[in-house]
């Protein structure tokens, strides 16, 4: 990841180790500025990591939820960084917004927080260059409603075999799945607007001029539609799932 980065500045969280083990993993990545929030166990841990040729940090508070330093360089002014790390306890995660409370009572830098609320384990990077034409490709997310599709069971097969690597195996079922997903299974919610567009005019003409292809026309699309509001209802309990991660009861 370095090598292909670049990064100044990088943010290791859920790391699960402490003490001698986490600064002999640390000396061995080509980064010389480090501070290590430890684990408890193995749960959290959260190393914040620079290259002090391009940027000088100064710690200002360290927990086992946050690390909160001041980064300068000659380029840029000085700014306040935080990492987070936040618990799923709720007593806990209240602590966390009373420390950040304080924190920005405090001080008055530019403020960057870099949080993990429990939900995602994706890679983020934090561009500082102004490059107006620096892009990046979305994350990939799966959907569990995909599942609900005849044909997705297909892309699946096709993806993962014949593959020499787990690694290349998960970028072409990556590339399959989101090829498929613009070409066959469409966006749920633009699916859903056309239906009800359709079932709308057919219904007008309907009432002006029955007939035997639109009654069966709306029997179909009826169906699809029901099939649409199932998967909408697996897209929103996917969506409670993740707010209930990251707020708790």
């Amino acid at each position: 990841m370095i090598h292909v980065h670049s990064p100044t500045i990088m943010i290791i969280m859920e790391t699960k180790v402490c003490g001698d083990r986490a600064k002999g993993i640390v000396d061995r990545i080509h980064m010389d500025g480090a501070i290590i929030a430890n684990s408890i166990g193995l749960s959290g841990g959260m190393w914040l990591l620079w290259d002090s040729n391009q940027v000088e940090v100064v710690e200002l508070s360290l927990t086992e939820q946050e690390i909160h330093v001041s980064v300068s360089s000659t380029s840029k002014p000085h700014w306040l960084l935080s990492a987070v790390y936040g618990s799923p306890k709720f007593a806990e995660r209240c602590l966390i917004w009373e420390n950040l409370n304080a924190v920005a009572d405090a001080h008055s830098m530019p403020w960057v927080i870099a949080e993990r609320i429990q939900s995602d384990h994706c890679l983020v990077k934090l561009c500082m260059d102004n490059n107006q034409n620096s892009q990046f490709p979305r994350p990939f997310k799966f959907q569990p409603m995909w599942l609900s599709h005849p044909s997705f069971p297909g892309v699946v097969s096709d993806a993962w075999s014949r593959q020499n690597s787990l690694k290349q195996a998960q970028s072409n079922f990556t590339v399959k799945a989101n090829a498929w997903n613009k070409t066959e299974f469409g966006n749920l919610f633009h699916r859903k607007r056309r239906l009800v567009a359709r079932l709308k005019g057919i219904q007008e003409n309907l009432s002006i001029q029955p007939n035997n292809f639109l009654v069966d026309l709306e029997r179909k699309l009826r169906i699809d539609y029901a099939e649409v509001i199932k998967l909408e209802e697996e897209f929103w309990a996917m969506k409670a799932r993740i707010l209930w991660l990251v707020e708790g009861d």
